[in-house]
């Protein structure tokens, strides 16, 4: 009886352990979906990417980041720009951009409803959020050192591997003297790689530190005793 007490014991730590494991990866999905929707939205583009301020093509680069959230024909992008057009294969390639961005929200909205229905649902992953909040650094960290060690080491295969899962093998290999390649340069996309990658850090930090000053203001005194009569 003693031992199946003990292995139930371990099963259910396992599996807490699990739990908490899996929380913290959906954290870490659910932070990186907020940071490129937040990131593709025409309000915080010129914030985090300065150097437009100062091109000559930062009018045309904001016209293509407010087209992507339109519902715009695909045509008219060519029509909003006023230093150069884009040729069928880059238009093409913005139509799929914008389909994939499409699904940001969604994806968003989805890892929050998942992550709320697990604290929900099971009790013991709800005194574990602070546990859950730093496993996800950890698996961040991991993410940090063998994505960002890629993008240092080969930054074309870095790049090829972020876009072909979402775009294929086509649309987005533009050709050299794109308009594209203007507009958005290598230092461009290095901007924003290093910001996505660092952005879920910078959540989940302030996550915890919210929820553990919440448990700290929260926490109830111990019980005084009473003295004895």
């Amino acid at each position: 009886m003693t031992q199946g007490l003990t292995r139930h014991r371990t099963q259910a730590a396992l599996l807490e352990g699990l739990g908490t494991w899996a929380l913290g990866a959906l954290e870490v999905l659910l932070a990186t979906a907020l940071a490129v929707w937040l990131l593709t939205c025409p309000t915080f583009f010129r914030l985090y990417y300065p150097a437009l301020r100062v091109s000559p093509h930062a009018r045309d680069a904001t016209t293509v980041v407010h087209w992507l959230s339109s519902s715009y024909r695909t045509r008219s992008l060519n029509l909003a720009l006023q230093e150069a057009k884009m040729g069928p294969q880059e238009l093409q390639h913005y139509s799929d951009v914008r389909s994939v961005f499409r699904w940001l929200p969604r994806v968003a909205g989805g890892l929050a409803l998942l992550i709320a229905l697990l604290v929900l649902g099971f009790r013991s992953l709800r005194g574990r959020l602070l546990s859950a909040h730093y496993c996800g650094l950890i698996l961040w960290l991991i993410c940090l050192l063998s994505v960002g060690g890629l993008a240092w080491w080969n930054w074309a295969a870095f790049f090829a591997w972020v876009h072909h899962p979402l775009f294929g093998d086509r649309s987005w290999r533009l050709p050299r003297g794109s308009y594209s390649l203007v507009l958005f340069p290598a230092s461009f996309w290095r901007m924003m790689a290093a910001t996505v990658l660092l952005a879920p850090a910078l959540l989940l930090g302030l996550a915890a530190l919210q929820l553990r000053f919440w448990q700290k203001t929260n926490r109830q005194p111990p019980p005084v005793p009473s003295p004895p009569n």
